[in-house]
């Protein structure tokens, strides 16, 4: 069974890189818009707060690990085994 702190980093790194790719998408559809239009503060509230989930999840991620005992795995190889690969 997989140590339940290294399952628990994999998942923060996935959510990171899940949160990382909204930013981009959404900052990507706000460089789309006119500049002070409604669709723009909308979308600038919007990087602004995911903004600030990525912070939160990368800090969560960094106490994690430095909570879990160090051993030749990757988060890589946690997410494989987690997965079932």
């Amino acid at each position: 069974m997989a140590d339940p702190k290294k399952t628990e980093l994999a998942a923060k790194s996935d959510e990171l890189l899940d949160a990382v790719e909204r930013l981009k998408d959404t900052e990507r559809r706000k460089r789309q818009e006119p500049i002070s239009s409604d669709t723009f503060h909308r979308l600038a509230n919007e990087v602004d707060a995911i903004s600030h989930e990525v912070f939160s999840i990368a800090r969560d991620q960094r106490e994690v690990g430095e909570e879990t005992q160090r051993t030749g795995e990757n988060i890589d190889d946690v997410a494989a085994q987690r997965n079932g690969r």
